[in-house]
């Protein structure tokens, strides 16, 4: 009923093990055994709430300044429609805290005047943790936390904190390892109860209200009459919370660890529905990048498994057929039924994944889909300022997923009878019931002539403008700084892989509003904001993705202003996050209200960890830069992880793919190399090939026959390659050498011949040096993406 984490089955057992092991060690129970005490409460007509002047003024200012079309989210409600209740959630930038702000429970956000104010009455906390499109973490409130009972019990008997999950992940990082060492699971709403000094000694996740009533009425009772041994049961959760993301501090991840691991994730590919595991089928971006990566590298065969899953997401019911984009995962094995909120990182993520797989293997569809995701971002999801909103609900008020359910009769409605008769020809209605609102639509099929794609992409607008006669599901405005930056580079690898120049437009203006809306005065990053107005401190994702996005700018403009500014942040990342030995990185800084400060590589449904964005771009640094400290950072930080990453490497695919990065070099049409001395760009026209060389001042590679047979000349290669090109080398007298070499410096063109319009794989094989001295030869690998023609995907309106 709640909410799962983002991982497979398997892996969560593993996990479940593991943490219960830890459990035992340091004699933390499973579960609590707690007295019983009888009987509902019973409430009056109304609650009274005291708090404090200064408070209660700024909630009744607030309260005043709600705009006249304002609908409180509660039922409870006076005669004039005003509401009955406000809290101190009503001050706060978290959508998901707002939707909260009416509720009679006496809410208080994360912060030190909840735990002052736990400690000075030596009460429990009871932390509610969940995210604005959870649909249990809707239930529950709807069933709890508006009961004026349950309301009363809590008010008079505990502190009650609400968290946004993606507001402040580190906090949630602690408590849902917590309830996974208590109960050996996860899940989202996360209860959990606290000391006043914010250790866990409780947790679960969805409690009917009946159930929810006793359990806090039993962790009253146990604290009355057992309070130490409460306390003492924290103390030790706190210390297995903080092993279980211990590992050693020294180790090494070879290149044939990394290709075992890729056959070994292979192993759990769904052969018949496609995708990786069973059911609940989540998507897994980056799982499937960091498989991508390793065919590309010729280490595994991924190319059926890869078309398949994406062949089957693309057309299943978890990617919206008519308005584009992607639901966060499916209920069921065949794609068919998803779970329907929308999540930024979702589409951000699959649009790169689709776009890499077009290019690596020439499918026109995967370049749809991509399109298709990002068209809806921009259309849906785009702020006025520039950045990019947090997700859509899965609820709107007919039901759960009712907003993208269709039946055979609203076809007819919408169509008339000869287009509805080609609708339903082109996509299958799944788990159609008439009577709950209808089916999901799935795509037939995703081979089409152009004509027919132009047809469907006529009727696609026209169910499109019907469907926005609904009431469409809730947004959550705020604007996640790693959300945004996952999509900057998603948009940014799209306008050059598909000529979509409004999309480069688009990532640099989500930039510049990041950079200028979500960091505060100090110049820190900020973790969200909303409608410009500041969220919490940045965790370690948001700066190293956002570092990553602007070195993808950097790339993509030539604009060193954003690869200064990518430095900026990896500055502060090491000052706030790095651990003072060992290597590695916090996921948050400081702080003196979590128990336990967390750090970890493994991947957490949402994304690729902080530690592992963070390898990436120290890489990508290094690469562009040559400054051997992020080299040196980057070393540390794979020592810290590798033991961890072989104890549980299908947890890591994100850190294995940047591990790969760092040792075997990038992938695409631009690299760079000498230490940040020479960028290197491929083009393609056709059938006919373009590589040019930008060479530092003061530096040169050899010409393509070198003078000297110890040196090694520039080379180009490739399967079928023909009529390669190499400009004239210059004769340059160099300090190290008796006799002019043959050089070439500055700017050069390599020019070929390509086989046929199919991607294609190059070497470029060279030796950068300077007056003084060689640094050691270098192969770069090109991919060159596909000529095909794509056909147009009209824009929906």
């Amino acid at each position: 009923m709640t909410e799962p984490k983002g991982e497979p089955m398997a892996r969560r057992l593993r996990r479940k093990k593991r943490l219960s092991q830890w459990a035992m060690t340091v004699g933390v129970g499973i579960g609590l055994t707690l007295l019983h005490v009888p009987g509902p409460v019973t409430a009056d007509q109304g609650l009274t709430i005291a708090r404090p002047a200064q408070v209660q003024e700024r909630i009744d200012r607030a309260v005043a300044q709600l705009p006249a079309d304002y609908r409180p989210r509660t039922v409870h409600l006076r005669a004039n429609g005003k509401p009955k209740y406000s809290n101190r959630l009503l001050l706060e930038s978290s959508p998901y805290l707002q939707q909260h702000a009416h509720n009679p429970v006496d809410w208080y956000p994360w912060g030190e005047e909840a735990f002052a104010q736990a400690r000075r009455l030596g009460r429990p906390i009871f932390l509610s943790i969940g995210y604005s499109t959870c649909h249990w973490c809707h239930v529950m409130e709807r069933e709890s936390f508006e009961d004026e009972a349950i309301a009363q019990y809590l008010n008079a008997n505990y502190i009650a904190i609400k968290v946004d999950r993606e507001e402040r992940p580190a906090v949630d990082s602690v408590y849902m390892t917590g309830l996974q060492i208590l109960t050996g699971a996860g899940g989202w709403p996360l209860s959990s109860f606290l000391t006043p000094t914010g250790q866990a000694f409780h947790a679960g996740t969805y409690f009917p209200p009946a159930e929810f009533l006793q359990q806090l009425q039993q962790v009253v009772a146990a604290w009355q009459s057992g309070r130490v041994a409460l306390e003492q049961r924290a103390a030790q959760l706190a210390v297995a919370i903080s092993g279980d993301q211990q590992a050693a501090q020294q180790g090494r991840l070879e290149p044939e660890f990394i290709a075992l691991v890729a056959s070994q994730l292979l192993a759990a590919v769904d052969h018949e529905f496609g995708g990786l595991g069973s059911q609940p089928k989540f998507p897994r971006p980056n799982d499937w990048l960091f498989l991508l990566d390793q065919g590309q590298r010729g280490e595994v065969e991924v190319e059926p498994a890869l078309r398949a899953a994406l062949l089957a997401m693309g057309q299943g019911g978890i990617h919206d057929q008519i308005g584009g984009g992607f639901h966060r995962y499916a209920v069921d094995r065949r794609w068919q039924i998803p779970h329907f909120e929308k999540m930024l990182y979702s589409q951000a993520q699959l649009a790169q994944l689709y776009t890499r797989a077009y290019r690596a293997l020439a499918e026109p569809y995967f370049a749809r889909v991509a399109q298709l995701t990002l068209d809806y971002v921009l259309r849906e999801m785009q702020a006025p300022g520039g950045g990019f909103f947090a997700a859509t609900d899965a609820d709107s008020a007919e039901g759960e997923g009712h907003y993208f359910r269709w039946t055979a009769a609203q076809f007819q409605q919408a169509l008339g009878p000869d287009d509805a008769a080609l609708a339903l020809s082109a996509f299958a209605l799944t788990g159609s019931v008439e009577a709950d609102g209808g089916g999901v639509l799935q795509l037939r099929q995703s081979q089409l002539p152009d004509g027919d794609w132009a047809r469907l992409d006529a009727i696609r607008a026209r169910l499109y403008q019907a469907r926005q006669t609904r009431q469409a599901p809730l947004r959550d405005d705020k604007q996640i700084t790693a959300w945004n930056a996952l999509l900057i580079s998603a948009l940014l690898e799209a306008a050059e892989g598909f000529d979509r120049p409004e999309y480069a437009s688009a990532a640099e203006a989500a930039a510049q509003f990041l950079w200028r809306t979500n960091r505060d005065r100090d110049g820190l990053i900020l973790r969200s904001s909303l409608h410009g107005a500041p969220g919490p401190a940045g965790v370690l994702e948001d700066y190293a993705l956002f570092a990553q996005a602007c070195v993808a700018l950097h790339d993509a403009t030539g604009d060193a202003l954003w690869l200064g500014r990518a430095e900026q942040l990896v500055a502060q990342l090491h000052s706030r996050f790095g651990a003072a030995r060992g290597g590695g990185y916090f996921m948050s800084q400081a702080s003196e209200l979590l128990p336990n400060r967390m750090m970890s590589a493994r991947d957490d449904g949402s994304g690729p960890s902080g530690n592992a964005a963070a390898l990436r771009v120290l890489s990508a640094l290094y690469r562009r830069t040559g400054t051997l400290a992020y080299r040196q950072h980057a070393e540390s930080l794979l020592a810290r992880f590798a033991a961890d990453v072989r104890a549980q490497p299908a947890a890591h695919g994100a850190f294995l793919h940047a591990a790969q990065e760092f040792s075997g070099g990038e992938i695409g049409t631009r690299q760079y190399a000498a230490r940040g001395k020479l960028r290197l760009d491929a083009r393609r026209d056709d059938l006919a090939l373009r590589v040019q060389l930008q060479i530092a001042p003061g530096w040169h590679v050899n010409g393509h026959v070198p003078t000297l047979p110890n040196l090694i000349g520039t080379v180009l290669a490739g399967s079928g390659v023909q009529d390669i090109e190499y400009p004239e080398a210059a004769m340059q007298a160099l300090g190290f050498a008796d006799q002019p070499l043959a050089v070439y410096a500055g700017s050069i063109e390599i020019s070929a011949r390509l086989p046929d319009r199919a991607p294609v794989v190059l070497q470029l094989r060279l030796q950068a040096c300077s007056d003084r001295i060689c640094l050691p030869p270098e192969t770069l690998n090109l991919h060159l993406p596909p000529a095909n023609r794509l056909p147009a995907v009209p824009p929906l309106r």
